[in-house]
C-alpha cells in the first residue's frame, strides 16, 4: 500500500495550520495513530497501534478471567482489582507508548520538545494521564477536511 488515511492527512494539514513544525499528531480512536511532520513541513510517518478500547476488547475477549470494562479514569496508577487494573493498564499503558514515542521523535528531530496535538475520541480519556504536553482538539479532523476543501475551492476559481 502506497497511500495514508483520509483522517491522518486531515489531521497533519490542520495541525499543520496551528503548530510550529516539526510537531506529532496523535489520533485517539479505533487504533492510535502517532503521525511526525518534520522542520519542512513534510510527513515523515506514521504510527498505527491498536486503539484503547480495541485492545480492552480483546483482552477481554481472549483472556478467560477478564471481563469486559468500561473505560474511565484510572482511580491510580496500580489498580486493586482486575477492573481498576485493566483501566489502568490500558490508559497509563497507552499513555506511556505516546510519551515514549514522543520522546523518540524528538531526539530523532534533534530537539527538546516538539509541538502535540491530539483528536480523536478516545484523546480526553488518556491525554490527560501523558508526561507531554499535548494540546487536545476535538476537531482536529474536521478542521482539517475544511481546510482542504477551501483549498481546492482557491485551486478551482483560480482556473
Amino acid at each position: 500500500h502506497t497511500q495514508l488515511g483520509s483522517d491522518i492527512v486531515a489531521d497533519t494539514v490542520a495541525a499543520a495550520v496551528v503548530l510550529e513544525k516539526p510537531f506529532a499528531v496523535i489520533d485517539l480512536g479505533t487504533a492510535t495513530t502517532i503521525s511526525a511532520v518534520n522542520a519542512t513541513g513534510e510527513l515523515i510517518g506514521v504510527i498505527i497501534a491498536p486503539g484503547v478500547r480495541l485492545s480492552v476488547d480483546a483482552l477481554s475477549q481472549n483472556a478467560a478471567e477478564l471481563p469486559y470494562i468500561s473505560l474511565s479514569e484510572p482511580k491510580a496508577l496500580l489498580g486493586k482489582n482486575t477492573e481498576d487494573s485493566m483501566i489502568s493498564g490500558s490508559v497509563y499503558g497507552t499513555a506511556a507508548m505516546i510519551d515514549g514515542i514522543i520522546t523518540r521523535l524528538c531526539e530523532e528531530f534533534g530537539r527538546d520538545y516538539i509541538s502535540v496535538i491530539a483528536c480523536g475520541g478516545l484523546a480526553g480519556d488518556v491525554i490527560p494521564f501523558c508526561q507531554t504536553e499535548i494540546e487536545i482538539e476535538p476537531y482536529l479532523t474536521l478542521n482539517g477536511l475544511n481546510h482542504i476543501y477551501k483549498l481546492n475551492q482557491r485551486k478551482g476559481k483560480s482556473t
